[in-house]
């Protein structure tokens, strides 16, 4: 499931207790961008609750979130 826009947080707990599933919530804007995880009604921002997700190494998830792993910047469309 994908949500668009900016959800109400309160709501993403009661959300992962219906859905009876690990769920992602991620933002980005101008500056900075994280993720959390909510897990049976419960949230959690430490990345360690994201090792059994991972695809890459986690050293790369934990350089990511610490701003040291280059990235190509995009050009948004919808730039204002």
């Amino acid at each position: 499931m994908r949500v668009l826009g900016e959800p109400v947080e309160g709501l993403l707990h009661d959300l992962s207790l219906a859905i009876e599933s690990p769920m992602l919530y991620g933002w980005l804007n101008e500056d900075n961008g994280n993720f959390v995880m909510y897990q049976n009604g419960k949230r959690d921002g430490d990345l360690d609750a994201l090792k059994p997700y991972v695809r890459t190494s986690f050293e790369d998830l934990q350089r990511a979130a610490a701003g040291e792993m280059r990235v190509e910047v995009l050009e948004s469309k919808n730039r204002r």
